[in-house]
């Protein structure tokens, strides 16, 4: 399952990098899911069981363990099968993530067992420029893990097939009427089969990916501030504010005033 759904992925903050261990087996620690952030835990080692809301996974050294922002209530419990050590960095970002727990393997593990390090270590000295160069170091992560998933598709040759109407929705999806029924001619398949084959490829529906790509739109004008909120829905591709506004803080966790306003720049 991937991690960074969008095709944009925009790091909006970075919270905080810690390194933690576990000094011995059989540790039980309880958590609050995080309501503020999400986090990326790498694994570097002993083996962890976790209990996050209705999901549980098991994480070996060299795994990479995802948790999202959640407004959930629910358990959030990590188990010391095997004492060891992580890195996690806390962040938020736009562009689409899971809303569940992602346990995966991390790809070119050496690489980014480096680069948590060096974030690690940059955030820790705290001098001057470092988070900038903390965020440069977790884009460089990000650049990784997407690159190893997408070529996972286009290895399997599904990705190839569905590529016309991914190129076709990345360029038209503003279209208030956009024609969904135009995407499986494209590909030269049914529609059936292209829904089940969409749905593999991008872990999301057609419709779904529109409204990622919408919504990714959406908080680019907003962060600049230099248009209404109605403006911003109607150029996304929205045809109802009230609409957009309702989608926008499900996906976002904010409403599109809020994000505009807590995110703008100051000069």
């Amino acid at each position: 399952m991937k991690i960074f759904l969008g095709d944009k992925t925009v790091i909006t903050e970075i919270c905080h990098v810690g390194r933690y261990g576990s000094a011995m087996d059989g540790c039980v620690s309880h958590y609050t899911p995080c309501s503020t952030s999400c986090e990326l835990i790498y694994n570097v080692s002993g083996i962890l069981r976790t209990e996050y809301l209705d999901k549980i996974g098991v994480t070996y050294p060299g795994d990479l363990r995802f948790l999202p922002l959640t407004q959930k209530k629910g358990k959030y419990i990590v188990k010391r099968i095997e004492k060891g050590s992580c890195f996690d960095i806390y962040f938020n970002m736009t562009g689409g993530f899971p809303n569940e727990m992602v346990i995966l393997k991390a790809p070119e593990r050496e690489r980014i067992e480096l680069l948590y390090e060096k974030m690690y270590s940059v955030w820790k000295a705290k001098n001057i420029g470092y988070y900038e160069q903390t965020m440069s170091l977790f884009y460089e992560v990000i650049k990784i893990i997407k690159k190893s998933s997408e070529s996972s598709y286009v290895q399997s040759g599904k990705y190839e097939i569905i590529r016309p109407a991914v190129e076709y929705m990345r360029m038209n999806y503003s279209a208030p009427d956009f024609d969904y029924s135009l995407l499986p001619a494209l590909c030269g398949v049914s529609y059936s089969y292209f829904g089940r084959l969409f749905s593999t490829c991008m872990r999301m529906s057609p419709r779904e990916y529109i409204t990622k790509l919408r919504l990714e739109s959406a908080c680019e004008m907003l962060l600049t501030g230099r248009m209404t909120v109605k403006d911003v829905a109607h150029a996304a591709g929205f045809d109802d504010e009230c609409y957009f506004s309702r989608i926008f803080s499900t996906h976002i966790g904010k409403s599109p005033r809020e994000y505009m306003h807590q995110n703008k720049p100051t000069i």
